[in-house]
């Protein structure tokens, strides 16, 4: 006989990213030119929605890249790289971009705080919520201006982070929510990634799914 498959839907990924590299690219040259190489990090890596959240945490590129705050970023972008890497791995159902995963905070305003994935749903073409945008240009000083309430606050410290946890009235409701933790020691920053896997013809309980190799 066999040994009995495992009994749930679920995939595991796990990834590691080495955070002096991120600090090397936003560094690359002085002044204005580490603002556009953090800028064009940015567009590679976050979504619009997570790029206005990281300007709210921020303040502005010259915050961001200044000797005060400078580890403080390259561990913030390195952590969130690993953890799209990690859901990437996880999700074996269709092929995913680092624009198809959004890593959100459970409490943005917090100093530490759980976080958890989103994996955005295709549009009915098949085709991918948002395109790599290279030249994509954002207002930050509209942005650090703005009276929006982030309606993804939450200042309870006794939420556990769990997916019952997430606000019904997210703005991304077309998503599969995924389990992240994000650590880092030292110069690396680590996160794994548990996610669904989709239902199968045939499935119960997952043991269709378990039952691939």
């Amino acid at each position: 006989m066999p040994p009995r498959p495992f009994p749930y839907a679920l995939n595991i990924g796990t990834d590691i990213v080495h955070v002096p590299r991120i600090r090397a690219i936003i560094t690359d040259g002085d002044g204005e030119a580490r603002k556009k190489n953090l800028q064009s990090l940015m567009r590679r890596l976050l979504t619009p929605r997570e790029e206005e959240l990281f300007w709210r945490k921020y303040k502005g590129p010259s915050f961001a890249v200044g000797a005060t705050h400078l580890e403080s970023t390259a561990k913030f972008l390195a952590g969130r790289w690993a953890a799209k890497e990690a859901v990437i791995k996880a999700v074996t159902y269709r092929r995913l971009s680092l624009w198809d995963v959004q890593i959100l905070s459970l409490w943005p305003s917090a100093q530490s705080s759980p976080v958890y994935a989103l994996i955005l749903d295709q549009l009915p073409n098949g085709a991918s919520r948002y395109v790599y945008a290279p030249y994509r240009k954002y207002d930050v000083t509209a942005i650090l201006q703005s009276d929006v309430t982030d309606i993804l606050q939450h200042d309870s410290p006794q939420r556990d982070g769990s997916a019952a946890e997430i606000p019904d009235d997210d703005p991304d409701s077309d998503a599969q929510v995924a389990k992240v933790n994000i650590s880092h020691d030292g110069d690396y920053a680590t996160a794994v990634c548990l996610a669904v896997d989709l239902p199968r013809d045939g499935d119960v309980g997952g043991e269709a799914a378990a039952r691939e190799p």
